[in-house]
Formats: C-alpha cells, structure tokens, sequence
C-alpha cells in the first residue's frame, strides 16, 4: 500500500457526542474501502453506496469529523 491508501476518519455521533477514531485503507487493486479498526460504540453499515458508521447507542449516523492520511 501507499500513504494515500491508508487514513483515518474521526467520527462523532450528532445525538450523544460520542466520537471515535476509524482506520481505514483501500487495499492494492481494489475498489473497496476495508475498515481496519472501528471505535468502540460505533459500527459499520454496508450498503451499495459504500459503509456508513452508525453510533451503536443512539443507532444515529456518525459524521466524519476529519481525515488525515497515514
């Protein structure tokens, strides 16, 4: 892999503020996104359209704070 097919995403939850931080990578030759490490209270929901990160508590969509390759 390369430094732009690795990066992380902080994610926090508009409902409870519950923020975490998500690794993710795009592995040589593929066209989807792998989720290497999820935050604790938070979990991914695979559609066609790609994942969506879901707080576990509120069951309420994350929004990605930020990204920042690694």
């Amino acid at each position: 892999m390369t430094v732009s097919d690795h990066w992380t995403e902080v994610l926090r939850c508009p409902n409870c503020a519950l923020t975490g931080v998500a690794v993710l990578s795009l592995p040589n030759g593929s066209d989807s996104v792998l989720v290497e490490t999820l935050p604790v209270g938070f979990k991914a929901v695979t559609s066609k359209y790609g994942d969506t990160f879901y707080c576990v508590a509120c069951d309420r969509a994350a929004s990605g704070v930020n990204a920042r390759l690694l």
